[in-house]
């Protein structure tokens, strides 16, 4: 038998994660495990209305039978929120997830009413048993509760997926790293770690997740104004921090965004923060209690178009309004693409009169939940891997990765770089790669999923940047209506009026009236004004 590991995502950039893993037997696919199913954020496609994107799975469609669960290892996004999507397009196998991810899971398909899927919260020290895949869950730390790694046991040999991880050893919220279970698994004999790799390029252990909370308590301690700190809605430990650190001074707390509020529902239902309802408000309260009595969490760290935190930065929040004195945190850096998002809305915070923190300019006001060197050496020191791949990575993350093994020992062969689409494939003890698999971005606009395509993303590009020229032909009479082009000059207008007039008068069919005034016009304004708006001839 053999196995081959297929990256659907988080190869090409650190978000997007998704694994299929096939047992294949006499040249067919046996069984198919699935772990993780998250989204890919597109920060520049933002403002052409979309939203993420999520993997391909059309390599799947004729498979769906062979699926025997999706296993999920935690609950950030970039790992679960593609579920309602990808779901129903695999016919809905069987998702099995830690509590909490399973929750915010759940949450997500009542959204879409999607009834059909069936979400098993996982139990440790259980093996679990998917065709001829047997898996066990790990419990691991991350900046997220209720994190876990898998030990996925097959015939054709063992693999310990490793996703987002560090050694946290006093975590907020849960118990430090199953030590024993780790160790237990190197000594099944894995042939292959999976290894979340983002931390690679620094030194040393990463900070426990705890050192954040003094940080708060001192900046809330400085701060005259409103008290804000934003995340992502996932990063349930680090809320859970502000939370600790806003109560005790005697501040009200106001969740901001759809999914902030949404996680917060679950997180204080299930006793991950332990907070009293009398000590939430909402936006319209928090504009008028006194300034130092209020905390704001909300998203939007990654400067995301349109967010609770994009929105106040240009003053176009409906309930909530920048105010001198007021002390702005972001508790996240930026992922690798956001950075001038993140920079623009620092900058229009700043502009309205806020302080905002950040960290580049303050230590310990965030720290990273992925491992450093010091946490990649240790798991693979437990686990005694033979073959290493690095995910959910950069190529650079990826390199220095594999820099940090090769001073343990490992060659240059033995640590493999995986693309998306790019299968992994151990057969007898060896591993090697094959052909790759075509795999393309699937864009989400609303509950849209894969309709828009390069094409429209043109369209609505040219839109934004050139507007548009509706002309409207009725009964030999011109009406010309326009957005985002030129604003109130009547003598251009009169122009074209007249030779949109001209252009009907010398034109017989409809068809041809059409082309020639999308022509004549557009070629008209491009040498007046050196634009070129999409001319949309209406003939009534």
């Amino acid at each position: 038998m053999k196995l081959r590991i297929i990256p659907f995502g988080g190869q090409s950039n650190v978000t997007k994660n998704m694994f299929v893993y096939e047992l294949w037997d006499q040249g067919q696919i046996k069984d198919i495990l699935l772990v993780d199913c998250g989204v890919g954020f597109v920060s520049e496609l933002s403002n052409l209305g979309v939203d993420f994107v999520i993997p391909d799975t059309s390599y799947l469609k004729d498979k769906k039978h062979l699926i025997r669960a999706l296993l999920i290892t935690h609950g950030h996004d970039d790992h679960i929120g593609a579920t309602p999507f990808i779901l129903p397009q695999l016919g809905f196998p069987p998702v099995f997830a830690p509590k909490l991810a399973a929750l915010l899971i759940e949450e997500k398909l009542k959204e879409l009413n999607l009834k059909e899927a069936k979400i098993n919260q996982i139990k440790f020290h259980q093996d679990y048993q998917f065709g001829a895949f047997k898996a066990r869950y790990i419990h691991m730390t991350h900046s997220i509760p209720d994190t876990t790694h898998i030990l996925i046991q097959t015939p054709a040999g063992n693999v310990y997926h490793g996703s987002d991880f560090k050694f946290d050893l006093t975590p907020v919220y849960g118990a430090p790293p199953d030590f024993n279970e780790i160790n237990r698994a190197g000594e099944s004999g894995i042939k292959v770690l999976l290894s979340d790799a983002l931390g690679a390029e620094r030194e040393g252990f990463t900070l426990s997740e705890a050192i954040v909370g003094s940080t708060f308590e001192e900046e809330m301690r400085r701060t005259k104004g409103r008290f804000f700190m934003t995340t992502f809605a996932s990063n349930i430990s680090r809320i859970k921090q502000c939370v600790e650190a806003a109560l005790k001074f005697n501040r009200k707390l106001c969740f901001v965004g759809r999914t902030m509020k949404r996680n917060m529902e679950i997180a204080i239902n299930e006793n991950y923060i332990r907070l009293n309802r009398e000590h939430v408000i909402g936006e319209d309260q928090a504009k008028k209690l006194p300034p130092k009595s209020v905390c704001v969490i909300l998203t939007g760290s990654q400067g995301e178009f349109n967010s609770a935190l994009d929105k106040i930065s240009s003053n176009k929040h409906p309930f909530i309004r920048v105010q001198h004195l007021d002390r702005i945190l972001f508790s996240a850096d930026p992922i690798p693409g956001n950075e001038a998002h993140v920079q623009e809305v620092i900058e229009g915070l700043i502009e309205l009169g806020a302080e905002v923190i950040y960290t580049a300019i303050r230590d310990q006001l965030h720290t990273s939940g992925h491992g450093s060197q010091g946490d990649h050496r240790l798991l693979v020191r437990l686990t005694r891997p033979q073959y290493l791949v690095p995910i959910g990575t950069t190529v650079k993350h990826g390199r220095a990765y594999a820099n940090v093994m090769q001073d343990l020992g490992y060659k240059e062969t033995d640590i493999i770089r995986l693309h998306d689409g790019e299968p992994l494939v151990l057969e007898a003890g060896k591993v090697h790669t094959d052909k790759k698999i075509l795999l393309r971005d699937m864009l989400v606009d609303g509950r849209s999923v894969g309709d828009v395509g390069e094409t429209i993303l043109k369209e609505r590009q040219s839109l934004g940047k050139e507007g548009v020229l509706v002309v409207i032909v009725k009964d030999k009479s011109v009406k010309l209506i326009s957005k985002g082009f030129i604003y109130n000059e009547q003598a251009f207008y009169k122009d074209l009026e007249a030779l949109a007039n001209r252009i009907i008068n010398q034109t017989k069919s409809d068809k041809s009236l059409a082309e020639a005034l999308t022509n004549q016009l557009s070629s008209f304004i491009n040498t007046r004004y050196e634009r070129a708006p999409e001319v949309i001839p209406v003939i009534l």
